[in-house]
């Protein structure tokens, strides 16, 4: 084949990927390729150009286009062998010839709510007085028509005679979100995390808008805890980071999670929390087997019937205990995979001497070491030469909770002296506790306590270290 034949040939495909024919009304997307003063070029992949009137684009004359910028605009028709196209049309910019021409192609058109009754509302477009039936106002039922009074909305004329002019905002609204759902089905993915804002909430869940197009978070999705009332976590009009689920197009469903665009707060369960530490806790559910108690925001773990007795059989443990009460458990097991910790309501282990890296210690004992690392979950203080154990950062916000992960390091730099007990040994790992009793080194329980019943001049927690003997 020649070259000459085969530029042919590629001419020819190229022509045939070009779009032939439009309909009157139909929306298209386009590059910007040439700004003049009164018409601006865009390339709709036609055999030619399409063109805009400046003025319907930029009535202003700030909308500051360029080349390149990508457009949306209307099919309007041809005019001396040119595409003509439109974008929506303004009220204030518009007359009779130009809402036929709109009614017509099927352009949409702004107007101005003039009035409402129970019927829908009145819309001044171009100086004439238009009528939107309830119906036709939303995608949703509107209860309260006169909200809508003095706004400037966006219709589709369905019946225009010269006199009569019928508007619906919902068939904009439909067009709008087709061409959205188009977009998302494009790009789109389950995993994806994505903005939406919350339009409605009800019962079963919490209605996102992603852009025109709604996916719903189930109830059990919005937080890694039990939620029973939505809007304890959202409120309407609020932007949130959402991720997907769930896509079912032929259905129309897409489904969303709030709780899992956050870290899931198992990931660093190990880190946090160790066999035998005591944790602040509170009765969420009572079972026939148990209650399920919360040790922290999303982490709950289940404290056994047979554990609440305090040796003696229960028929339930309603017996005892309650929903809502608060109280103290030890973290008996924790299983990461399967999301389960196993608690109870005393340390088994208190009073045992138990051997770690070749020396022993004694569960419930007092230790003195000192800080060897802040972490933002506690601080590790080595007991010894050879022994090493967590004291969690809970026991440290139990008695001054101006403590905080991020404030560790500052309050607690590395040598400092402490006085800790033994809380637990599992594995290999020494849980640690804080002693209520003075000592020769740093009680924290004490000086904290002491700090805060003295007056605001007593000086900051470092000035109270600075004025220790370590």
């Amino acid at each position: 084949m020649s070259q000459d034949s085969e530029f042919d040939r590629l001419l020819d495909a190229s022509f045939d990927r070009l779009k032939r024919a439009f309909k009157p009304g139909e929306k298209v997307t386009g590059v910007i390729v040439s700004v003049g003063t009164k018409s601006v070029l865009v390339d709709i992949q036609a055999k030619s150009e399409g063109v805009l009137n400046r003025a319907d684009v930029d009535p202003n004359g700030d909308a500051n286009l360029a080349v390149g910028d990508t457009v949306e605009a209307y099919y309007v028709g041809q005019e001396d062998g040119a595409i003509m196209l439109a974008v929506r049309m303004k009220s204030h910019d518009v007359d009779d010839s130009d809402v036929q021409r709109a009614y017509e192609a099927g352009i949409p058109v702004q107007g101005k709510v003039t009035g409402a009754n129970t019927g829908g509302l009145e819309v001044a477009v171009a100086g004439l007085r238009g009528f939107c039936p309830i119906s036709q106002i939303d995608q949703r039922h509107v209860e309260d028509t006169s909200s809508f009074i003095g706004t400037n909305l966006t219709f589709k004329i369905v019946e225009y005679d010269g006199d009569n002019l019928v508007l619906s905002r919902r068939q904009h609204l439909d067009d709008e979100q087709a061409g959205d759902k188009e977009r998302l089905r494009e790009g789109l993915a389950e995993g994806d995390l994505i903005p939406g804002t919350v339009a409605n909430i009800r019962d079963f869940g919490v209605f996102v808008n992603l852009g025109g197009v709604d996916g719903l978070i189930p109830m059990s999705e919005l937080a890694w805890d039990h939620v029973a009332d939505a809007t304890e976590v959202v409120t309407p009009g609020e932007t949130v980071t959402v991720k997907v689920i769930g896509i079912d197009w032929g259905r129309d469903r897409i489904t969303l999670s709030l709780k899992q665009a956050g870290p899931d707060p198992w990931d660093d369960i190990s880190d946090r929390f160790l066999p035998g530490m005591p944790c602040a806790g509170t009765i969420t559910k009572l079972m026939e087997f148990g209650a399920f108690v919360r040790i922290a925001p999303g982490v709950e773990g289940l404290l056994h019937i047979s554990k609440l007795g305090d040796g003696k059989r229960l028929a339930h443990p309603s017996d005892v205990v309650h929903e809502g009460q608060q109280l103290e458990v030890y973290v008996d097991e924790i299983d990461r995979e399967r999301h389960r910790i196993s608690l109870s309501l005393e340390n088994a282990q208190t009073g045992r001497t138990m051997e770690v890296d070749g020396a022993e210690i004694t569960v419930g004992g007092e230790v003195e070491g000192k800080v060897d690392a802040a972490k933002p979950y506690g601080l590790f203080v080595k007991l010894n030469a050879r022994q090493t154990g967590l004291l969690h950062i809970s026991e440290l916000e139990a008695v001054d909770d101006r403590v905080s992960g991020q404030t560790l390091h500052r309050k607690y730099p590395q040598g400092t002296a402490i006085r800790v007990v033994v809380k637990a040994i599992h594995g290999g790992k020494i849980s640690l506790g804080l002693p209520g009793s003075e000592g020769d080194g740093l009680d924290v329980r004490s000086m904290m306590k002491e700090e805060r019943q003295k007056s605001s001049s007593f000086g900051s927690l470092g000035d109270a270290f600075g004025n220790l003997n370590l």
